[in-house]
């Protein structure tokens, strides 16, 4: 029978409380206890210590009220309230503190999972230890990938570790020493130095990167790196980011590069986003972007793509969104494309718009859009596009919907007047049969639409009108989706016309799986439609072209082969794959240009992955010539 009895308590189960001791410590259970004289209590068999923060389970126990200490010995394993464990084979710990030592244990820290030995190990606070001659890593087994031994060291209830005469292994083979080392030991942001990064480049020479990590508070940080070449100059690179505690954030990201001389000078760029909530409903957003001379964002873009800024879109809006009304303004100073972001003259320009709605009355809803557009050379404009809609759903998998459509855009002088109206009507019907073998469904769709004539400038991206026509459309689509077992197949297709302009089109897409094997293939007759009305366009209408594909995937193996033809581009062919063998993964992706003749990107890579650490080697080829990186990572 377990018995049971709280030291340090006003009430026993068994015997009578020990002289001098306080009210509610620690509470043990046992098996079977033994009274001896001078207050001394010896308990065995499934020994649980019950105290503040920490639950203790043992074979033996042994108080002694005198002392206020408990001796603890057999399977020795410590349970901390975060989740962290300390075991050993026996333990002296005090029941005023809960503090107390052992010989030869080990400590698992949570949730990090760092594992740290030694052979005298301290408890001196909750989640705090002292550990003499010990070693910490977080790989498993007796001989981990990685480790790091030292003659002191201390983990502080923060989180962080601190080791003296530290030396750092791979697979117990000493690499560096550093007699004093601060390892943060916990899941949470902490200032520090992050993994380097070792590279080659054809055009750069070899590349080392040394990133440094800053936190700044709980909402905001900052990440900067130096790279060495060693055909180029050293750079910096900075990224700093940060969260509003009323909503929206921001981040800022620049770089910079010294001087060669000639024109490769002033190479820096910086970009900066921002978002604020100034109310619930009411937010300020922004984009800068700026760079020292006019080649910055392309050769940033193809020799440093890592760092390319992307497309450059500079502007500052507020937006009102709430109970249906929704209002914007803004400034905007827009280009395409980043690369030609000091090349080119930018389109500035100023708007405002709003937009009331959808409203809805039973079935049916509306809504109105209002824009006022000023461009910086070419005038001002204003849009009107009121919109109503119905959808219905009957019987039998039968659902339907209308929805009509009318802009006005007029000159502000008056000069230039242009309207555009679109009707269409969609019927939809899903028929989904379940047999012993799987489940086959079937859907099917029919489209009316009309359009009138319209001339819309393409300066604005909102109206995304493209072309000025009329067109009367009708079009078909059906879905087949038959799934059985580790079988699944996919069928969808569909079939445009247009009496005005007497032109068709159709297209096919189909996805076929049976277990780790897949095929795909896309045939496109005419992609003219998805951009012409925006009705239902899709990335299946949009694409004129065809492809087909095949692979296989299972655990770490993959397989991949695609071949695609767009209108107006070559014949391209890709592959990619990824094979294991033992601990390693070797990996690829290949680019074949058919009407070239050449292989024009090729990517292979060798890794070993471990359960603590990978490194891998990469070669990267494409028409700019060749370039290496090297990876290393430990896991954590």
């Amino acid at each position: 029978m377990r018995k049971c009895f709280v030291l340090l308590s006003i009430v026993l189960c068994f015997h009578a409380l020990p002289a001098g001791a306080d009210d509610g410590k620690i509470q043990i259970q046992a098996d079977s206890m033994t009274t001896l004289p001078d207050g001394i209590i010896e308990a065995e068999g499934n020994v649980i210590v019950r105290g503040e923060g920490l639950t203790v389970h043992a074979d033996r126990i042994r108080y002694e009220s005198e002392k206020s200490m408990v001796y603890l010995s057999g399977n020795v394993a410590v349970q901390e309230d975060t989740g962290s464990q300390f075991t050993s084979d026996s333990l002296e710990l005090n029941v005023d503190t809960l503090l107390g030592g052992a010989i030869m244990g080990e400590i698992l820290l949570e949730p990090t999972g760092y594992r740290i030995t030694g052979d005298n190990i301290r408890r001196v606070g909750p989640d705090a230890y002292q550990v003499s001659k010990g070693m910490f890593t977080s790989c498993p087994g007796d001989c981990p990938e990685w480790s790091v031994t030292s003659s002191r060291i201390n983990v502080t209830e923060d989180g962080y570790l601190t080791a003296r005469n530290a030396t750092f292994r791979l697979v117990n083979i000493p690499v560096f020493y550093t007699p004093y080392l601060v390892y943060p030991a916990k899941v949470t942001r902490q200032t520090g130095l992050l993994i380097p990064e070792l590279g080659y480049k054809s055009s750069n020479g070899w590349e080392f990167t040394l990133p440094l990590f800053i936190t700044l508070g709980k909402s905001a940080d900052l990440t900067l790196a130096v790279s060495a070449f060693s055909l180029e100059e050293t750079a910096l690179d900075g990224e700093f980011r940060y969260r509003l505690p009323y909503g929206g954030g921001g981040d800022w990201r620049g770089f910079i590069i010294g001087d060669k001389g000639g024109d490769d000078v002033n190479r820096w760029y910086n970009s900066v986003t921002h978002s604020m909530a100034l109310t619930r409903d009411l937010w300020l957003r922004g984009r800068w972007y700026d760079a020292g001379n006019p080649d910055t964002p392309v050769n940033f873009g193809r020799t440093y793509f890592e760092r390319n800024p992307g497309v450059v879109n500079r502007n500052l809006t507020a937006e009102y969104n709430a109970g249906g009304i929704g209002l914007w303004m803004g400034l905007s100073d827009l280009v395409p494309d980043g690369a030609l972001a000091r090349t080119i003259q930018t389109l500035r320009r100023s708007e405002a718009g709003g937009v009331l709605g959808p409203y809805y009355l039973g079935l049916a809803g509306g809504e109105i859009t209002m824009e006022y557009t000023g461009f910086e050379s070419s005038g001002e404009r204003f849009l009107l596009t009121p919109a109503v809609s119905m959808n219905w759903n009957g019987p039998g998998g039968l659902a339907g919907g209308i929805r009509g459509e009318w802009s006005r855009s007029a000159d502000v002088s008056g000069s230039v007047n242009d309207s555009f109206a679109v009707l269409s009507l969609e019927e939809k019907l899903a028929l989904l049969r379940v047999y012993p073998w799987g489940r086959h469904q079937l859907d099917f769709s029919a489209i009316a639409a009309g359009s009138s004539e319209f001339s819309f400038s393409d300066s604005s991206p909102r109206d995304g009108r493209d072309a000025g026509r009329e067109s009367k459309l009708i079009a078909g689509l059906v879905r087949s989706r038959l799934m059985a077992g580790t079988l699944q197949w996919d069928i969808r297709g569909g079939a445009w016309k247009d009496w005005d302009l007497a032109k068709s089109m159709g297209w096919v897409h189909t996805t076929f799986k049976k277990g780790p094997w897949y095929f795909s293939g896309s045939l496109n007759r005419d992609a003219e439609y998805g951009l012409v009305l925006p009705v239902f366009p899709t990335a299946d209408t949009t694409r004129k072209g065809w492809s087909v594909g095949a692979g296989y995937k299972k655990g770490r193996t993959a397989f991949r082969v695609r071949q695609e033809e767009e209108k107006g581009s070559p014949s391209i062919l890709t592959g990619s794959y990824k094979i294991p063998f033992w601990s390693f993964d070797l990996s690829g992706a290949a680019q074949y240009d058919l009407a070239a003749n050449e292989v024009s990107d090729d990517r292979i890579t060798l890794a070993y992955r471990s359960t603590c650490w990978t490194v891998g080697a990469s070669r990267i080829r494409n028409r700019s010539g060749v370039d290496w990186k090297f990876d290393v990572e430990l896991l954590y």
